[in-house]
């Protein structure tokens, strides 16, 4: 059955998949877009697949750093356990901590803005999402929500509690130059 499947993709270039029909073409794989939809190539689609990806492990990364630097890993004693030390300046934007609150909101709502629109645009190229329906539009909200809930609270949290001190280590140099240019905002 496979066989006869593959020959018929191969003569006719076209498949079969649940109620949808695709072409394939030499770069592009197109559905049955209503029309007016625009489509994105396979090059395109990858490119903003990698963009999202991006978005949310830096996601993870700043909000992991925001819950490390208010947990008790700054604390001195916690520190004098493990023996390590952070740097001045690192202890200093520790200390202000509503300019440290507000670095972290700015980059968590800039990161944050930035992974819907590229989910958006990487679900869009999806035959599912490109219809106008309520329902399509209700399971790509509620897939961009769960996916930022999971990339933006859950990993982070797993992440803040295994391992704060390595995070803050991390954290450290790139927090001292974010808080330097956000510093006039």
């Amino acid at each position: 059955h496979l066989h006869q499947w593959l020959k018929h993709l191969k003569a006719t270039k076209t498949f079969h998949f649940n109620q949808f029909n695709w072409i394939l073409e030499t770069d592009t794989l197109q559905s049955s877009f209503p029309p007016g939809t625009e489509v994105l190539n396979t090059s395109e689609t990858y490119a903003v697949m990698v963009i999202a990806i991006i978005l949310l492990l830096l996601l993870i990364f700043i909000r992991s750093s925001e819950i490390a630097c208010f947990s008790n890993a700054t604390d001195k004693e916690f520190q004098k356990k493990r023996k390590f030390r952070f740097s001045k300046n690192f202890l200093k934007i520790l200390k202000n901590q509503e300019s440290l609150k507000s670095t972290f909101i700015i980059l968590k709502g800039i990161i944050n803005i930035s992974v819907v629109i590229s989910l958006v645009f990487l679900f869009r190229s999806f035959s599912f999402f490109s219809g106008q329906s309520i329902q399509h539009q209700s399971v790509l909200i509620l897939l961009i929500v769960v996916i930022l809930l999971v990339f933006g609270e859950l990993i982070p949290l797993i992440f803040a509690g295994l391992f704060p001190i390595s995070i803050l280590k991390i954290t450290e140099w790139p927090l001292i130059v974010l808080e330097f240019l956000l510093s006039p905002i």
